[in-house]
C-alpha cells in the first residue's frame, strides 16, 4: 500500500466513528482498570470505505495531526470528514459522542 493509503486508513481508524464501532463490536476490549486490547484478526472486520471525494482531505488532516497531535480542532475536522464518508447524520453523531464520553 502507498503511504497515502496508510495515512487515509490511519485517519479512519483514529476517528470517533470507527472507535465507536470497534467498542460496540468488542474489537477494542476496554474493560475497567485494564489496558485496551485489540486483536489483529478482529481488525479485518472493520470496513474501510475509500472515498474519492474525501481521500485527500483526510490525508491532509492526518498530516497536520502527525505534526501537531494535540490539535483538537483537527480531530474534530477528521471526525466530520469520516462522518460524511459513512453518511452519519447529526442525531447519530450525538449518540456516538455521548457513548464515547460515558
Amino acid at each position: 500500500p502507498s503511504i497515502e493509503m496508510l495515512k487515509y486508513t490511519c485517519g479512519l481508524l483514529n476517528s470517533d466513528l470507527i472507535t465507536f464501532y470497534c467498542r460496540i463490536n468488542r474489537i477494542i476490549r476496554a474493560d475497567k482498570g485494564k489496558t485496551p486490547q485489540i486483536k489483529i484478526s478482529d481488525l479485518k472486520n472493520i470496513k474501510i470505505n475509500v472515498s474519492n471525494k474525501y481521500y485527500h482531505p483526510v490525508i491532509e488532516v492526518v498530516e497536520k495531526l502527525l505534526a501537531y497531535p494535540e490539535d483538537k480542532e483537527r480531530y474534530q475536522e477528521l471526525n466530520a470528514l469520516v462522518y460524511e464518508i459513512y453518511n452519519i447524520d447529526e442525531g447519530e453523531r450525538k449518540f456516538i459522542n455521548d457513548y464515547l464520553m460515558a
